[in-house]
């Protein structure tokens, strides 16, 4: 793991595709709610997204996620937090980005099912970003 994610170590141990093994608890991608999240119009430069924000629900979630515009290739960590601030992170996951149909795209698990409902913000950080990129979020 690179030096860029050591804002947010995580003990993960990933079996196949379908599913992350976590210390304290497991997520079985199949069992998960598929979402999707598209970036696609966003900057990546932008710290903030001033658009519309997006939606998720309180549940184990299997995200797809599109990454803004100008987005490489390569190793991701994908968060919610509850601030603009890496100390609020409650929930992530690491997944590798790759281009379909001209698109950055990657694809996470993420168990939101202790997170209160209210506004959140979804940090994406990849491996060459100097800082992670936060995006407003309601979590239903």
């Amino acid at each position: 793991m690179s030096q860029a994610f050591a804002w947010m170590r995580s003990a993960t141990l990933r079996l196949a595709d379908r599913l992350t093994v976590r210390f304290g608890g497991y997520a079985d991608r199949a069992s998960a709610i598929p979402a999707k999240i598209d970036l696609s119009g966003s900057a990546v430069s932008e710290s903030e997204s001033p658009g519309s924000r997006a939606s998720l629900p309180r549940a184990l979630v299997d995200l797809y996620l599109v990454l803004p515009a100008g987005s490489q290739v390569g190793a991701y960590r994908v968060a919610i937090a509850t601030g603009r601030n890496i100390n609020h992170i409650f929930a992530s996951d690491l997944a590798s980005a790759i281009i379909h149909d001209s698109l950055v795209e990657l694809r996470v698990t993420l168990d939101l099912r202790r997170l209160e409902r209210g506004e959140h913000y979804l940090v994406i950080r990849g491996e060459r970003d100097r800082a992670p990129h936060f995006y407003p979020l309601f979590l239903d």
